[in-house]
């Protein structure tokens, strides 16, 4: 099954540049087959950010795709703990934590 255009976005956090010597985030989203691509800032990948910025997105795009795929998530704690255990329950991505 090949998808369509516009059925998936996927989107990644990643460093972007220090402001007032505080680190930032850039929060970037492309949907697939198409040329559409956003690029947000943001303070941090914690799990009220990547809904906010989900939020920015899916308001910008005028609705919403059938699926959306967080490029890579680390097995980690730390700040991006919440995010996993939302996008990836144990129970569902077959890890016993």
């Amino acid at each position: 099954m090949d998808p369509e255009p516009g059925d998936w976005l996927q989107f990644d956090l990643g460093e972007g540049p220090r402001i007032g010597g505080r680190r930032t985030q850039r929060w970037c989203a492309w949907l697939a087959w198409c040329s559409y691509r956003m690029v947000l800032s943001c303070w941090d990948k914690t799990l009220p950010t990547v809904i906010a910025c989900l939020d920015v997105c899916l308001r910008l795009l005028g609705g919403a795709p059938t699926h959306v795929l967080y490029e890579y998530v680390p097995r980690v704690l730390g700040d991006t703990r919440d995010i996993v255990r939302v996008l990836c329950p144990p129970v569902l991505c077959g890890r016993d934590r």
